[in-house]
């Protein structure tokens, strides 16, 4: 999909793509709320045309307006891009949503979204000679370690393996979570995204009750549950999308020497569709953490603070030393 096209451009049209799919989740809400769409719409038409000109090397004007792209491109490049006609009836509309607080019926939006879908698929083909919901939005996650388990269950997913691709991308949420979390702690060394420790195995043994080790470990269970639950909603996470998530991915079992085993959920037959939902939840998942994310270790800091206290203290000449 990418080929020839450099990096800064790949991600460009990957995170066009990303407001494109927002767009689509928005227009499915409820009225009013499914009018967001119509700003998420706009503003991937509008990043696709920036993009689009900064490619095919157009200087734009300062203060160029949403119109305006249409006729840099043609006078710059040549090149005459597909919908201008519905495109700018969209930008009319945004502008009555925003400044008059006019709003577009669900027939418009309905309508917004076969325009915006059509001309997006058109002009990537006819600027970047590439297929548009081809575009990988997995270009736009920074996070190594998750992009290292995407890409291995891309691989299994390409295969047939779909469970385990399930699996990986269930391996990918969690280290996204973890990363996320062990970046911002308190002087203590405890995170607001990380509730508490196990503690089972370390407090029951074979010499206790097995009834209490087994309620206890039930107990567990459910704080494992609830942490989880209470990380999304933290973080932000749409937890509707979660929910299906977690019910589609596989268990995954981790025994003492290493090992790992992936169970499938019993009848349940998983294929590209629920790969490509939750690929596609992790992905979002990711943007979204990057969007409000901060470093903020305060137990780093606080450790090289007391260092470095000790330090001048035992200096000599230094009073108390």
């Amino acid at each position: 999909m990418s080929e020839g096209l450099n990096a800064q451009v790949v991600r460009g049209l990957a995170f066009v793509r990303f407001l494109y799919s927002q767009g689509l989740d928005q227009a499915q809400r409820p009225q009013p709320l499914a009018t967001t769409a119509l700003l998420s719409f706009h503003d991937a038409v509008e990043m696709f045309l920036g993009v689009a000109a900064d490619h095919l090397g157009v200087n734009l004007p300062q203060n160029v307006t949403f119109d305006g792209y249409f006729d840099q491109i043609r006078q710059g490049a040549g090149i005459d891009l597909p919908g201008r006609r519905p495109m700018r009836r969209m930008n009319r509309s945004r502008v009555s949503l925003k400044h008059h607080t006019i709003f577009p019926s669900p027939t418009d939006l309905e309508q917004f979204r076969a325009d915006v879908t059509t001309f997006l698929t058109d002009a990537t083909q006819m600027v970047f000679n590439a297929d548009f919901l081809s575009l990988d939005m997995m270009d736009l996650v920074t996070q190594p370690n998750a992009v290292t388990l995407l890409r291995r269950a891309e691989t299994c997913a390409s295969q047939g393996e779909h469970t385990e691709a399930l699996a990986l991308l269930s391996e990918a949420f969690e280290e996204l979570l973890d990363d996320y979390a062990n970046r911002k702690k308190d002087t203590a060394g405890n995170s607001p995204y990380m509730l508490r420790t196990s503690f089972v195995s370390s407090m029951f043994g074979r010499d206790h009750d097995p009834e209490l080790t087994r309620r206890i470990k039930r107990v567990e269970g459910v704080l494992d549950r609830m942490q989880q639950a209470v990380r999304v909603l933290a973080i932000g996470v749409d937890y509707r999308h979660y929910a299906r998530f977690e019910l589609l991915v596989p268990d995954i079992i981790y025994t003492a020497d290493g090992s790992r085993l992936v169970t499938a959920v019993p009848g349940l037959e998983v294929g590209d569709g629920e790969y490509q939902f939750c690929r596609q939840f992790v992905i979002e998942t990711a943007l979204h953490m990057a969007e409000l994310d901060f470093d903020l270790d305060l137990y780093r800091v606080s450790v090289k603070y007391r260092f470095l206290q000790e330090t001048t203290a035992d200096q000599p000449g230094t009073p108390g030393a």
